[in-house]
């Protein structure tokens, strides 16, 4: 991965998407930042071992974020932490919104959730209705996470206002 990696910087930037192995990135760290990785992304799914570990269908899971996030940011590799806004994750938004801010530095992306047409049947019950989504963001401090792919007016009133916004800092 460190030759791919090195090869793809003299490209320009390069971010790596995927989940974290426990021990790998801390092992790999500082040769990823010499080989030009500027950003690791990868989920983040509830705020305790099991919830989290469920989810991601790996035993450690969480173990290993918290290792992966610690050594890629003292590496000096930003880290971006994403949460699905999903119906099992909505209960606990505010709470892996602070920890994915205090694991990465940064606020974590809640992504709406739009399953492919394949699995659409499969997944529908995993998509939240628009109020439900409205009263799960209404609890998410601004300062630990922002917004991507979901419609201004699913954000509940009080962070529609300019400055006030779950919005990524680079959308418009």
């Amino acid at each position: 991965i460190v030759d791919l990696v090195r090869a793809a910087s003299a490209h320009g930037p390069v971010s790596l998407v995927g989940p974290p192995r426990a021990g790998r990135e801390r092992q790999l760290s500082s040769a990823l930042r010499a080989a030009g990785l500027g950003r690791w992304s990868t989920g983040i799914f509830g705020t305790t071992d099991t919830a989290h570990d469920r989810i991601a269908a790996e035993p450690g899971a969480l173990a290993a974020l918290r290792d992966a996030a610690d050594a890629l940011r003292a590496a000096g590799i930003e880290v971006e932490l994403v949460t699905p806004l999903v119906t099992p994750l909505l209960f606990e938004l505010p709470a892996i919104a602070a920890l994915g801010h205090g694991l990465s530095g940064r606020r974590v992306t809640l992504q709406l959730y739009v399953p492919d047409p394949s699995v659409a049947l499969a997944f529908d019950q995993l998509v939240p209705s628009w109020s439900s989504l409205r009263a799960a963001l209404g609890a998410v401090s601004p300062a630990h996470a922002c917004l991507e792919g979901t419609p201004p007016c699913v954000a509940p009133p009080r962070l529609r206002a300019p400055g006030s916004s779950l919005r990524r800092p680079e959308d418009p």
